[in-house]
């Protein structure tokens, strides 16, 4: 049944009555008997309220039918991303996921039909344990080329003699170091392209190369994480893989950055083996003129890649490399704690923001409460938690705010019907109920909490007045995305960080709200016919319109052919993906180049294809 309004469905009750009359036209209802225009009147009145509960019920059961086979974590908020950079006030120091960044954006507010204007502060934090050293990328040479390096900034500072043959397989990077850094292990290298044509092959040289820092072997390899001191625990990490919804999205994240770094393995490589008084290769002093050499500083820690093949000048022109650089989501760490009674207790998280992910919740003993994914009957006695959202999900009943809204029509609509018995007392008493909800009504759209539910954890304890310390994160959705590169944080809880220091160095994206309609119903349908995992063609098509949504028009599946960068690999076969948009979809530039590589990304962890994949873009 599709019902626009009360008065729609009664327009068309009264043309269906009139044609079944014998009128050739619809005619008004003041016409006919003034019981049939209040028995129409009250038919539409039912079968919209009718329609509303289909609606309304068909939502709950789908949103149960996920909570029962599913995780709740598929459906929740994303945090935007993207990558920062900040220094250091110690000379060397390690950063992780409880150092928090700054930025306040304006943002505009609807209160009351008024627009008002106010700062928003969205919060970022880094993805894994990165380490920062305070130095500074200075020099970037290659062929005939030698460029001077200021943060993200790079001029031309010198060209090579012209008898002298260009040797465009070696980058040579120059690091101005603070001498006090005791080893260069966790160093990490980013590098970026102003012109996307070269990203892929450029990035594939790089990775591919060999090191050397001062003429000694070093070894970098891909990404960015540390190495953990000990070793990782298989379980735990299904566990968190399970449960943990930050850990998946900050591995996910990772993976979608990780090609544009290198970090310098832990090899105890330290600074005083590694530091040289004159250290400018060899190379350069034979390329570079005398009066250029003269205002390179002699104590640079010179970083030399050996190429797999040789790259363009255009490549190398377009090269930007950077320290310090690491990816960051946007959320919040929030603490507070409570006392427990014995049993079940409901702890509500209220944020501004929308809920996360809870991050731990522990006993005054420091034990931890762990997670649990239903109410079994054998399990109830274990001391852990649940998180729900959504009220206190009432198969049957509506959300407290939408019960008062839908109190509030039923009153002025009934009105007419109160007036009818004609008592001054329940006149007055109508009156005084009307201004009492309106009231309400204008505080819960001030309050805005007709517009989410709050989320909340139910915890299970085994004893009395225990207290329970949570930790959870917040996010701030859509709101996070569009921070342009160069903006700057500040620091909220890093005192190691320099906070004049900390800026994005790429856009912001990716943030956006829990999945509805549409969505939903392309997440709910892909895990189900693939559990999560892309085997087939039609895995893959899920996929593309779960990750697209309405973006998507056609996705097309085919078998295909390239030239490998790698010139001892050749042609190679591939997976293609062609996606053909939807004419009104809003995607283009930098935000449809996040998505596809969002989407390669999603394939690399979720497909048990060997073939790599390829996506083409298609605009109707």
């Amino acid at each position: 049944m599709i019902a626009d309004s009360k008065d729609t469905i009664r327009s068309r009750m009264i043309r269906t009555a009139s044609g079944l009359w014998g009128f050739t036209d619809a005619q008004d209802v003041n016409s006919f008997d003034p019981v049939v225009g209040m028995i129409l009147g009250a038919l539409a009145e039912e079968l919209y309220a009718v329609y509303t509960e289909i609606k309304k019920t068909d939502s709950r059961i789908l949103g149960k039918l996920q909570d029962i086979l599913f995780n709740q974590h598929g459906y929740n908020h994303m945090p935007a991303h993207g990558i920062a950079r900040a220094k250091p006030l110690q000379p060397r120091v390690a950063i992780g996921e409880t150092s928090q960044f700054c930025h306040t954006r304006k943002i505009t507010r609807s209160i009351n039909k008024e627009t008002k204007y106010e700062n928003k502060s969205i919060y970022f934090t880094p993805t894994t344990e990165i380490h920062l050293f305070r130095a500074e990328v200075k020099y970037l040479a290659a062929g005939e080329q030698l460029f001077e390096i200021s943060e993200q900034y790079k001029e031309p500072a010198g060209t090579a003699s012209s008898h002298i043959p260009s040797d465009l397989s070696k980058l040579f990077i120059g690091i101005k170091a603070d001498p006090l850094i005791d080893r260069l292990d966790g160093l990490t290298l980013m590098f970026a392209l102003k012109n996307k044509q070269y990203e892929e092959r450029m990035l594939n040289a790089l990775l591919s190369g060999t090191w050397k820092i001062n003429n000694q072997k070093v070894v970098f390899r891909p990404g960015f994480e540390t190495e953990p001191e000990l070793p990782r625990n298989a379980l735990n990490e299904m566990l968190k893989e399970e449960n943990d919804l930050s850990f998946r999205i900050c591995r996910y994240v990772n993976d979608l950055y990780r090609k544009r770094f290198v970090i310098l393995e832990n090899g105890n490589y330290s600074m005083k083996h590694l530091a040289q008084p004159d250290s400018i290769p060899e190379e350069i002093r034979r390329r570079f003129p005398g009066h250029i050499l003269k205002s390179i500083p002699g104590d640079l820690l010179w970083i030399e890649l050996c190429l797999p093949y040789p790259v363009t000048p255009e490549m190398i022109s377009a090269l930007v490399v950077s320290i310090n650089c690491f990816p960051v989501i946007n959320r919040e760490l929030r603490e507070f704690s409570q006392i427990l009674t014995k049993g079940l207790n409901i702890i509500p998280l209220n944020t501004e923001d929308l809920f996360f992910d809870i991050r731990n919740i522990t006993d005054s003993k420091g034990g931890s409460f762990k997670p649990l994914q239903s109410f079994e009957s054998n399990g109830s006695a274990d001391d852990g938690y649940w998180i729900r959202q959504g009220g206190v999900a009432r198969f049957d009943s509506l959300d407290a705010a939408e019960a008062i809204n839908h109190l509030t029509e039923l009153i002025r609509d009934e009105r007419a019907s109160f007036a009818l018995l004609g008592t001054d007392m329940i006149s007055t008493e109508l009156k005084q109920l009307d201004q009492i909800i309106t009231r309400l009504k204008q505080r819960l759209d001030t309050t805005n909490a007709n517009r989410e539910s709050t989320p909340y954890v139910m915890l299970n304890s085994k004893s009395n007045f225990e207290r329970a310390f949570v930790q959870f994160w917040s996010t701030s959705g859509e709101m996070g995305n569009n921070i342009r590169a160069d903006s700057r944080m500040t620091v909220h809880r890093a005192n190691e960080v320099d906070p004049n220091s900390v800026v994005f160095v790429t856009a912001t994206s990716g943030g956006k709200r829990k999945l509805t309609g549409e969505e939903r119903m392309n997440k709910l349908r892909r895990t189900l016919l693939s559990k999560g995992r892309v085997v087939t063609p039609e895995d893959i098509k899920a996929l593309c319109y779960e990750h697209f949504g309405s973006d998507l028009l056609k996705a097309d599946i085919s078998k295909g052919t390239y030239l490998h960068h790698d010139h001892n690999k050749g042609l190679c076969r591939s997976v293609d993906i062609s996606l053909t948009l939807d004419p009104r979809s809003t995607l283009s530039g930098e935000d449809l180049e996040q998505k596809t590589e969002g989407l390669l990304t999603r394939l690399k962890l979720e497909s048990v294809n060997l073939l790599p994949y390829r996506v083409f873009i298609i605009n109707e």
